[in-house]
Order: C-alpha cells, then sequence, then structure tokens
C-alpha cells in the first residue's frame, strides 16, 4: 500500500565561475574554476497534522535525516554518586543532559544533534602552465555536516582490540570516555560520543605534468610523449584527525581512515 504521508521542500543555489587570471607572452598561463553549492531540505508537513513523527525521527523544518539523541555532558564522578545512582547509573559511566529538568531521564530528554547535510559545499580548481609544464590543483570543501564518527565509540568491554582513548578511572577522572566493563557490551549511552562536526578541506588531486617537445619525439619515431605525477588526496583538514569525511560505512558512519593515491604515468602516442 503507498500513501503520501507528508510534504518536503528542497531550496539551492549553485554559482559556477571561470576566470583567466594570467596570460603572459612568456607562456605561463593560469586560469580558476569556482563552483559554490548549497542546498536547504526541509520537511514542511506530516501526515497532514504537522506534527513531528519522533518514532521515525522525522522533524517539521528539519531535514529527512537527523542525528537525535542523548546530550553527553560529561561522565559521572566519584563525587557524584548519589546523583548517578538516582538515574541508575554509577561513577565512571556516561552523564548526559536532562533537557526538561525534571529530575530523571528519558526519551524527552533527546535532542537533534544536526543533520549529515552540508550547508554549502565547494569547489576550487586551479590551472598553471609554463611552456611544457603543466599542473593543477583541485579543493573541495564541505561545512556544516555533523557525522557519526564510529571510532569514537569503542566498547571498552576487552573483547576486541580498541583504540586507546581516554577512558574513566578513579585515578584518571576523565570526561572523555566512560570506564571500561568486561560485563558490557557498549556503555549505557555510548553512541552520545559519536557526533562531531564533519566539516573539511581536502585537496582532492593534484597533478603535475611535462611534455616532451615535438623534436625530441619525432626522433623516438613517435608523436607525443608525456609524463606525469598525480596525488590524490595528500592532505585533508578536519576535526576528525585520520578519518575521512567523506567515506562512511554502517549507518552513516564514519569509520574508514583516509587514503592517499600517488601514481606515476606516461602518456606515449604512436
Amino acid at each position: 500500500v503507498f500513501e503520501k504521508v507528508g510534504e518536503t521542500r528542497n531550496t539551492g543555489i549553485e554559482i559556477p565561475s571561470s576566470t583567466q587570471n594570467v596570460a603572459s607572452r612568456s607562456g605561463f598561463n593560469w586560469t580558476t574554476d569556482l563552483n559554490f553549492f548549497a542546498n536547504r531540505e526541509e520537511i514542511v508537513d506530516l501526515y497532514g497534522s504537522k506534527e513531528d513523527d519522533v518514532g521515525n525521527e522525522w522533524f517539521i523544518g528539519q531535514t529527512l535525516t537527523v542525528w537525535y539523541d542523548y546530550e553527553k555532558i560529561g561522565i559521572w564522578q566519584e563525587n557524584e554518586a548519589a546523583e548517578a545512582a538516582s538515574h541508575g547509573q554509577e561513577p565512571g559511566e556516561i552523564k548526559v543532559r536532562d533537557q526538561n529538568n525534571d529530575g530523571s531521564i528519558n526519551e524527552q530528554d533527546r535532542i537533534i544533534h544536526g543533520t549529515d547535510m552540508p550547508d554549502f559545499s565547494a569547489g576550487l580548481a586551479n590551472h598553471f602552465s609554463y611552456k611544457n609544464v603543466n599542473l593543477s590543483i583541485f579543493l573541495y570543501g564541505s561545512f556544516g555536516q555533523t557525522i557519526y564518527n564510529g571510532f569514537n565509540t569503542p566498547g571498552l568491554y576487552a573483547r576486541y582490540n580498541g583504540l586507546n582513548v581516554d577512558y574513566w578511572t578513579p585515578e584518571n577522572p576523565t570526561n572523555a570516555h566512560p570506564r571500561p566493563n568486561v560485563s558490557q557490551e557498549d556503555p549505557i549511552y555510548s553512541s552520545t560520543r559519536g557526533y562531531m562536526d564533519g566539516s573539511f578541506v581536502k585537496v582532492r588531486n593534484v597533478r603535475l605534468g611535462y611534455t616532451f617537445p615535438s623534436d625530441f619525439v619525432r626522433n623516438l619515431s613517435i608523436q607525443s610523449l608525456r609524463v606525469y605525477v598525480n596525488a590524490e588526496s595528500p592532505l585533508v583538514f578536519s576535526k576528525l584527525n585520520n578519518i575521512d569525511p567523506e567515506r562512511y560505512g554502517g549507518e552513516i558512519s564514519a569509520d574508514q581512515p583516509n587514503t592517499r593515491l600517488y601514481t606515476v604515468g606516461v602518456n606515449i602516442n604512436f
């Protein structure tokens, strides 16, 4: 059975531009291509009632995909044992915010942490050439999205190898990660550790090439000869250390490292 259960709205903008920055008689040329784009998605109506569908995590005025969860505010410390016990917890476990201040933690205390859709993205390509040498550099950036960093939520139950994180012990009263617990598969409220700013700037491609002069290749009985070196994603700037914000695995979870590819090539035209 198919039924129309809601209405969404998408509005966007895309601005491409190309410039010829330098075109000198000496043979040096520089051109730039810039592409800026943004999209706004929102749910306008659900079931004709304009009310949120919390079970499906659909909210009026929000995108179709949002991060909806409790808010981590630290780790219960030993001097907070009584307050932790009132929530059925112990020191060393994750402390979340009581959003409505009713003295209990329940589903009403979940909030929207953001969406995996960026506020805007942009690509910038610069092309340089001087006589037989050419260089191209392509940068790409995406800003405003929230992603789930799966590497930041280790289980701490000693069944598998895990990251060396700053976990809580009585001697190390950190607020970063909860205590290890061999009898607990995942810490309570474990997912609250994973939401992070996914904004990034990536040097997506750098290519440097040299085309041999026609007099030289004519002696080799070929039409053209070009050599080049190429680097794919040599640099990434983000808050995710070595995690690639563009690559997702599992349930929209950023859990794959940055990969870099360097190649050397030769183009021969007989």
